[in-house]
């Protein structure tokens, strides 16, 4: 089991496949706190594909040849579980864990995610020994389902100026006949729970305060009635890269009505700090 610090420069394969054209979340993790900088001076070799057949098959077959001929190598798996053909090498992989979510809340989850994602992260969860976390929270959770062999370490990922804020003396100037607007960033998916952004925004114009609701992030999986006939106050920006700050121009109030409490917690006290204020 290797828990404990590499005191010597080590050959590190580190699994880059879910990164392609877009980078939200996971990917945004992946690259700042995985980083060659950052895990320097360890010899870093960026696993990567181009396209999702490529992306499926170097999980699940090139990194466990990998790890069949390179036995000396370390490998990190921070965004999609490792595939169970990665077993053998359990003691040399390091898993990050982001949420429980593909155990605990299945009813939130796409067929993709049912089918691919969901059975690895479990059977990776009985034969994984180095298991990485983002909150005590999580690592708590993940301790209902991990080996009681795992090591489960806490390692928080750093939080950056995303949106380079931090040149802003204050809010924007509000005209009382402005709208309250709300700010809602991440993809559209059942447990984002969007609809109860809607409700928000409805009952304050209901009640006389003009709001509305911008929502930036693309359409994931799933059936949104919303999407169907959207309000005149829903404004749908689409996935933005992080140079879309245009939206910060204006004052606007971030939003964030996941069905997990701690979810929303966390992603206020990121917006606090300006990573998505």
């Amino acid at each position: 089991m290797m828990h404990g610090i590499v005191s010597h420069r080590q050959r590190i394969y580190l699994d880059q496949t879910h990164i392609r054209k877009r980078v939200t979340g996971i990917e945004r993790v992946t690259l700042d706190l995985f980083s060659p900088d950052s895990l320097a001076p360890h010899d870093i070799r960026p696993v990567v594909s181009r396209s999702l057949p490529g992306m499926i098959a170097r999980q699940q077959f090139g990194l466990p040849l990998t790890a069949l001929r390179d036995q000396q190598a370390l490998f990190i798996f921070p965004g999609f579980p490792p595939a169970p053909l990665c077993a053998p090498a359990a003691a040399r992989c390091l898993l990050y864990i982001h949420d429980t979510f593909l155990l605990s809340r299945p009813e939130d989850l796409s067929l993709r995610s049912r089918v691919y994602l969901s059975p690895a992260f479990a059977l990776a969860m009985r034969w994984g020994r180095n298991l990485f976390v983002n909150s005590r929270t999580t690592g708590e959770d993940l301790r209902r389902y991990c080996s009681p062999e795992a090591g489960v370490f806490l390692l928080r990922p750093p939080v950056r100026d995303v949106f380079s804020l931090a040149k802003r003396r204050g809010p924007g100037p509000r005209n009382p006949s402005d709208p309250l607007r709300l700010l809602a960033i991440g993809t559209v998916e059942p447990r984002k729970n969007y609809p109860a952004s809607l409700a928000i925004v409805e009952a304050l114009n209901s009640i006389g305060v003009p709001a509305e609701l911008h929502l930036v992030g693309r359409k994931g999986w799933g059936r949104h009635d919303f999407l169907d006939a959207p309000p005149s106050y829903l404004h749908m920006h689409g996935y933005l890269p992080d140079s879309g700050s245009w939206l910060w121009r204006r004052p606007a109030t971030p939003c964030s009505p996941r069905r997990k409490r701690r979810a929303s917690a966390s992603r206020c006290s990121k917006c606090s700090t300006g990573a998505c204020r």
